[in-house]
């Protein structure tokens, strides 16, 4: 589904996330699944190439009912010049309207 703004996809996946929580019975989970996606999505942006998940987000993923974690750990490619900034290492072209603050 296209939203018509990032506030707009905002709204529509609080919702979500916002039924997900109820349906599962517990407050927090609605926090949860938000630092969920959150990491995910910045997941999905990650080029194999230059970088590897590891840690407890790649424990996450890999292996049923582990913890969830808040933070994710990064091995950078040895092809990778130490100079080179984090936003070199994700591409922008996921249409998922989830976007950081404004430089």
């Amino acid at each position: 589904m296209k939203y018509k703004d990032s506030e707009e996809f905002r709204r529509a996946l609080d919702q979500k996330l916002k039924e997900q929580a109820e349906h599962n019975g517990r407050n927090q989970d609605f926090v949860r699944l938000q630092v969920q996606v959150a990491i995910e999505r910045f997941m999905a942006r990650i080029d194999p190439d230059v970088a590897m998940i590891k840690g407890g987000a790649a424990t996450m993923y890999t292996v049923p009912n582990a913890p969830h974690t808040r933070d994710v750990d990064l091995i950078i490619s040895d092809k990778i010049v130490a100079a080179l900034g984090l936003d070199k290492m994700t591409s922008d072209d996921r249409a998922d309207e989830l976007h950081g603050p404004s430089a």
